[in-house]
């Protein structure tokens, strides 16, 4: 029998033949050799089987003993392919043995493509036994994530790395030229780098784990992070300092531009130090990246050391640490920031207001995302903005009373001329509005005013009133609406020292609302008046014994608007300056006047119109005392009127002779205001209001005092 990759070639043969090289017997004794078919080949003389050709092998001619790899920049495009083919104009093949030519402006791809499953250049898997590539003015583009060790070559070379990549190069990267790193991923050197120009981060992130002895310059595009060193930094995108990747240190000069942002990554219990062995002169942003937990508010954190000191100066960009405010410092060789923490619950003045901030202050410590954005923001805001803002978390019901008093003091006769005195009940709810952050108001309010004789009694004066009001509000983002509505009743009699008297009703109707956008709030307010009264008095100057009465009309319209900013002085004061512009007529007419004789049918009537000013400035404090939150407040301000010139006054005798047109004014005056409040808040369910509060009008002096109480739940 003939031996195994042996032949007999004719029946009964006596002695067997070696197949011929590229030939091979399919079993034993058989009469003949067979040649390898198309793309196949036999490694050795006498095999008994022909082989495949491997991936991005061939075989050059029929039959042949092994295969042979494809020359570099050709390709075989099927496994056993008998030739090689050289890459179209524009195409490249991205090592020895490619399966495929590719297109693409760059010279190499390194990498896994996600469409085939054949690596273009698997450096991952080969390791430091790939070639060195020499790179002379052209681009690695890096498709994968890989780690490569291979050697580049470089001069005016660009590795473009493909978004969501990352990849590691641990060979030597060594030449006379520059290196530039584009392209959204992250690169990370961590071998010997020695090359003779700059390394420039143009786009995406570069991460430098090794030490360089020359200039890194970070474009406007591009990011640097790491743990490694480097001789000289210019920063013009962003350089990022701690958290995972480390800290870099600059052994050298680093420089940064105005567009520029330097971050700092801290935690709680690791906060970086960039490190800095020359000068660095500063310009741009700095931003704090401070990691949910608790931070010290005792120490005094440094984060940049220059020992060649520091010239310029850095713009601090806000945190977003919740319930933090950060306080940021520059010294001539150092920066260092340190930080207070705010507890809302002493803001709060209900119990559900109290319920939610004490929720935020619990989880303040480790609030992140969109919860951690909140409680920073709220932790920035005024005493009175941040309690608003947790009503419009919850729902809560007030009902409140008020009492005031006001007198007139008479700076001629220095006598208190009137004393008057009022009450008032009002019922507000406050609620969410569905799942929405606007939210609504509805007042309904009651009021009484009760007025006491003059003093000295030169005419008595008694009445009571009503008061009846609502108002819409709705929440957003820039501050809130309002829209308001009252109408009172108020009826007077006055009883005049020489035995006459004024008697009747006046109703006022009031449309009201704010606008806040931000830090300004635009009030304004239309006022509609119109009263009736029976006036009855003596005639004295033509018989003393006849009384005359008459029916008197009395109307008149308000219009006015305000202006105010506010301005926040720290967490416990603000300041509102405020300024106000109206306009305002009236209309009296005296129509009918009747006595033991007619005398004077005629109309006295008075037209009149006037301009109206204020303005003001208010000063608010607020402090916690003995579970009270207390908020002080002071407001000065003028008001003023300018009367106008066309009033008209027409005016008939009362011994009807005759009557008379003669000019007359409302009055110009200007007077100034002074209000004193302090809010007592408790953090329960109670809260107390005291005003105090002086006006000078011409020759009288008029203050009066107010204290209110509202319950809350």
């Amino acid at each position: 029998a003939a031996e195994l990759g042996r032949y007999v070639s004719t029946t009964g043969a006596t002695a067997a033949t070696a197949a011929g090289i590229g030939h091979y017997v399919s079993v034993t004794g058989a009469s003949i050799a067979t040649a390898a078919p198309l793309g196949r080949f036999v490694a050795v003389t006498g095999a008994s089987v022909a082989t495949l050709a491997g991936p991005g092998y061939y075989v050059n001619t029929v039959g042949a003993s092994a295969q042979i790899s494809a020359t570099p920049g050709y390709y075989v495009s099927t496994s056993g392919a008998t030739t090689q083919t050289a890459a179209p104009e524009g195409y490249f093949v991205n090592g020895f043995a490619a399966a495929a030519a590719t297109p693409s402006s760059f010279s190499y791809i390194m990498g896994q493509l996600a469409s085939t499953a054949e690596p273009l250049i698997n450096d991952g898997a080969a390791g430091s036994s790939l070639p060195s590539l020499a790179l002379d003015n052209k681009t690695i583009r890096i498709i994968g994530n890989l780690t490569s060790a291979r050697s580049l070559d470089i001069d005016a070379t660009d590795i473009n790395v493909n978004p969501g990549i990352s990849a590691t190069l641990s060979g030597n990267v060594s030449g006379p030229g520059s290196l530039v790193k584009s392209g959204s991923g992250l690169l990370n050197l961590t071998g010997n780098v020695s090359i003779a120009g700059d390394l420039i981060a143009s786009q995406g992130v570069l991460q430098v784990d090794t030490n360089l002895a020359n200039r890194v310059i970070v474009s406007s595009g591009g990011a640097l992070q790491g743990s490694g060193q480097i001789n000289t930094l210019v920063n013009r995108g962003t350089v990022s300092i701690g958290g995972a990747p480390g800290s870099i240190r600059v052994t050298g000069n680093y420089s940064s531009e105005p567009n520029s942002t330097l971050i700092i990554n801290a935690t709680p219990s690791a906060v970086p130090l960039f490190q800095i062995d020359g000068q660095a002169v500063l310009a741009g942003n700095l931003s704090y990246n401070l990691a949910s937990g608790g931070y010290s508010t005792t120490n005094r954190y440094t984060v940049l050391q220059a020992n060649g000191g520091i010239v310029g100066d850095l713009n601090l960009l806000p945190i977003s640490t919740a319930g933090y405010t950060i306080a940021n410092r520059i010294d001539s060789n150092s920066i260092s920031f340190e930080l207070t923490y705010r507890d809302l619950s002493s803001i709060a003045t209900t119990p559900n207001n109290f319920a939610i901030s004490s929720m935020l202050d619990q989880v303040k410590l480790t609030a992140t995302g969109d919860l951690a954005s909140v409680v920073n923001t709220i932790s920035s805001l005024s005493s009175e903005d941040a309690d608003l803002i947790f009503g419009r978390l919850t729902a809560n019901q007030i009902l409140g009373y008020a009492w005031s008093e006001q007198q007139k003091y008479d700076l001629v006769t220095r006598t208190v001329a009137n004393r008057l005195n009022s009450y008032s009940y009002s019922n507000q709810l406050n609620g969410v509005k569905d799942d929405e952050i606007n939210g609504w108001v509805v007042l309904q309010g009651m009021g009484a005013r009760n007025s006491s004789p003059y003093l000295p009694s030169e005419q008595s004066v008694s009445g009571n009133g009503i008061t009846v009001g609502a108002d819409y509000k709705t929440n957003n983002e820039l501050g809130y609406d309002l829209l308001g509505i009252s109408f009172s009743a108020i009826n007077s009699n006055i009883g005049i020292k020489d035995g006459g008297s004024f008697a009747g009703t006046t109703h006022i109707l009031q449309g009201y609302g704010k606008k806040q956008i931000h830090d300004y709030s635009f009030d304004y307010s239309l006022s509609y008046g119109l009263g009736d009264a029976k006036q009855t008095r003596r005639i004295n100057l033509i018989n003393s014994s006849r009384a005359a009465s008459s029916n008197i009309s009395n109307n008149g319209l308000d219009i006015f608007t305000r202006l105010s900013k506010h301005f926040s002085m720290g967490n416990s004061s603000e300041l509102r300056p405020y300024v106000g512009v109206g306009y305002r007529t009236v209309n009296i007419e005296d129509y009918k006047e009747t006595g033991s004789q007619s005398l004077n049918l005629a109309v006295n009537s008075i037209k009149a119109s006037a301009k109206t000013y204020q303005v003001g400035l208010k000063y608010g404090y607020s402090t916690n005392w003995k579970g009270y939150l207390l908020k002080p407040s002071a407001d000065f301000s003028v008001r003023g009127q300018v009367a106008s010139k066309d009033v008209m006054v027409q005016q008939s005798f009362i011994d009807g002779s005759g009557s008379v047109a003669m000019p007359g004014n409302m009055g110009s005056y200007k007077y100034p205001s002074v209000t004193l409040s302090l809010d007592a808040i408790s953090a329960k369910n109670l809260s107390m209001n005291i005003m105090l509060r002086s006006d000078k009008q011409s020759d009288f002096w008029i203050w009066g005092t107010q204290l209110g109480i509202k319950y809350r739940w």
